[in-house]
This record gives C-alpha cells, structure tokens and sequence, in this order.
C-alpha cells in the first residue's frame, strides 16, 4: 500500500510539473511553426490573421520522462524506506 501511495505522488507531481512546462511554453510561442517543451509534447501552431489553431500531441519523450521520473521517484523512495527499515 505504500508503494501504491508513492506512485500516485509521483504521478501527481509529474502531472504538475508536465502542466507547468505546457503553460510556460505555449505562452512563449510567437509564431506559426512547431514547438516542443521541455517534457515532450508537441506543439504545431498556425497562426492567420483570423485565426489560431493549435494542435498538442504526446511524443515517445513524453512516455519515456513519465517513466524515467516514476522509476526515479520509486527508487529513491526505496532506498530511503529500505534505510530506516
């Protein structure tokens, strides 16, 4: 059970900061063209006189942080928990 709760802190958490880094970047886009953040989403802007169109898409980034960051956050926790064991 306490493995479950560090999972869903550590999903919490990277959902958080995978927000942050969208906010930040979609309101530094100055022009048509694609972007992408720091965490791996995709940004494909077009921008008319009329209009502005975006588009978000997840990348195999995107996948790889979240595991990356979970496989992180858990072993960490492990170590420590194993520690004061």
């Amino acid at each position: 059970m306490k493995y479950m709760k560090q999972l869903s802190i550590a999903l919490t958490v990277y959902l958080i900061v995978f927000v942050l880094d969208f906010i930040r970047t979609l309101f530094t886009i100055q022009h048509s063209g694609v972007v992408y953040t720091m965490l791996g989403m995709r940004i494909t802007t077009k921008m008319t006189a009329h209009s502005l169109e975006n588009v978000f898409l997840l990348t195999y980034k995107s996948a790889l942080t979240l595991i990356v960051f979970v496989a992180v956050w858990m072993g960490v926790y492990f170590l420590i928990n194993r520690k004061h064991a």
